[in-house]
């Protein structure tokens, strides 16, 4: 399966701190999923933005492991709708994703996570019922 992450309030807190359980459920994710990156910080397609934000706090490897994405304006560009084998996990979505994952009937591959809001969002989240089921 792939899945698609964004970067803060999902793996970093709103003070840049890597959140509890993230390095864990990323080295999780690379070792079972296919991974990308769905990030304003990698909005480019590159790494550089990942690398930035996680300096010091994850090792590069794995920051260079998750594949990058590129996109314009809605990180659903991004996405490969249609199919059925992803899961976009991120903080907030947009009014106007959320009307693009709705016309294509996979708003349930949407996984709200705020590491802010909920501290321990990450902790259990390989074992969330959309990843049991691959």
């Amino acid at each position: 399966m792939k899945i698609f992450l964004d970067i803060d309030g999902v793996l970093l807190t709103k003070y840049g701190d890597l959140a509890a359980g993230a390095k864990k459920f990323l080295l999780w994710a690379i070792e079972h999923h296919e991974t990308y990156w769905i990030s304003t910080r990698t909005r480019d397609g590159s790494h550089r933005g990942a690398l930035q934000a996680f300096h010091g706090k994850l090792d590069p490897e794995v920051i260079k492991a998750i594949r990058p994405t590129s996109w314009n304006v809605l990180k659903t560009d991004a996405l490969p709708l249609g199919s059925r084998d992803w899961v976009w996990i991120d903080d907030e979505i947009l009014h106007a994703e959320r009307d693009v994952l709705i016309s294509d009937g996979s708003l349930g591959r949407f996984l709200q996570i705020n590491v802010d809001k909920n501290p321990d969002a990450l902790a259990a989240l390989n074992e969330h019922p959309i990843f049991v089921a691959f």
